[in-house]
This record gives C-alpha cells, structure tokens and sequence, in this order.
C-alpha cells in the first residue's frame, strides 16, 4: 500500500511540475521570468532529502529516491532541457521544449532510453492564459487543460486527463516572488497535494538554495529539505 501511495504522489508531481514549466515560458527570458533566478544561470542542479533536526537547525537526513532535477540555460537565459534523476544522479526522465520564434510551443517528455514518452502543446491565448493539450507517446490526446497567470506567477492551473480526472491547482508567493505553497484539489474540492515552502539560505544573487518543504499547513515540522547547487555564466 505504501508503495501504490508513493507511485500516486509521483505521478501527481510529475502533472504539477508539467504544468509549471507551461504556464511560465515566455519569450522574454525563461530563467528570470519564470524560474525566478537572479543572475544569468548556467544550470541549476536540486536534491530533495529527508529534513532531520540537528543540535536546533534543521540539516540533510537520507536522499529521497525521487524529485531531483539538473535544468540547463542557455545564455539567452531560456532553459533547454531538464532532467529529472534519482537519488543516484541517474536520469529517469528528460523533459526537452520546441520553440518557434523564440517562444515554447511544445515540451517533449522522454524516457531514461531517449523514448519519447509524452507531448505537450502550449497555445499562448494572453499573457496571463495559456491552453494546453497532453499527447501519449502514440499521438493520441490524453488531457488538457489551461493556466492562468498574475504579475508574472502562476497563480491557479485546470487539467483534465482522459476528459475526466479534473484537479486544480494554486500557487502562493511571499513578497520577494519565492513561492510559498502549492496546492492541488480535485473536482470534489478535495485536497490530493498540498506542499508549503520555507527558505533558509540564499547565495550572494538572491537565489535560494536551502528550503524546507511541509506536507501540512499546520505542521511545525518539514518532511523534507531541498537543496540548489546554482552555476552561474
């Protein structure tokens, strides 16, 4: 059971991370306006671990197996791919964009073997609407949905998969732009992800590369602590 449990949540990870990396992409600059880095990054390299309280801070327990990526700019600050690994380094899924004039029309996800795994088609209504359209690896239409967008954030996100499984998903952000929560309900208002952020350390840009994430919004305690190792150009 505890095994199903985690597949699940993964499988949820994976729609909300698709749907972030779509609602943001601009042709303005991909780094900045949509991952929020300060700078001009090269790649920007994160570890997930279990959060574990040592002598009063909060330091690195055991590495999760699952949720760390390596996301590549480049110099224009637009990202050319990220790749999702396990807690070894090991690829386990590539996620790569198309672009046409500059701006993402298409995000390709592949597996660890280079197969194609699954398309998404982004159409640009406004700057703050983008419609989407979720292909298997056969060409044939699995889901859709839209996201919509204030000062530049994500703010709220709906998805259908195979026409029927509907979720809705919303961002907060603190004052300086760090994202601050995510939530994921479905169509019953039921609440099937919930993560809130807290940020602990940030480099000499302004980048965080220490924060801890809590599975309960009442909660005291982090169930994990994420860590960023940002290269600069």
């Amino acid at each position: 059971m505890d095994k199903l449990i985690s597949l699940q949540k993964i499988n949820l990870l994976t729609v909300i991370i698709t749907f972030i990396l779509l609602s943001s992409c601009s042709t303005e600059n991909d780094c900045n306006t949509f991952f929020g880095y300060n700078g001009s990054v090269k790649s920007s390299l994160e570890r997930v671990y279990e959060a574990e309280e040592k002598f009063g801070k909060w330091e690195n327990g055991d590495i999760e197996y699952y949720g760390h990526s390596l996301t590549k700019f480049d110099k224009k600050g637009n990202y050319t791919e990220i790749n999702q690994l396990d807690d070894d380094g090991e690829l386990t899924r590539k996620i790569i964009p198309n672009r046409e004039n500059g701006q993402i029309i298409e995000e390709v996800f592949y597996n660890d073997d280079g197969e194609k795994e699954s398309l998404i088609k982004i159409n640009f209504i406004s700057a703050n609407e983008i419609e989407t359209e979720s292909f298997d690896s056969n060409g044939e239409k699995v889901g859709g949905g839209k996201v919509f967008r204030e000062n530049g954030k994500n703010v709220k996100s709906v998805f259908n998969q195979d026409n029927e499984n509907k979720t809705i998903t919303e961002w907060e952000y603190d004052k300086d732009g760090n994202q601050i929560s995510q939530k994921m309900t479905d169509e019953r208002g039921e609440i099937v992800f919930f993560q809130k952020y807290e940020y602990i350390e940030f480099d000499e840009k302004n980048n965080w590369t220490r924060r801890l994430i809590y599975e309960d919004g009442n909660s005291k305690t982090p169930k994990n602590i994420a860590i960023r190792e940002i290269e600069y150009y």
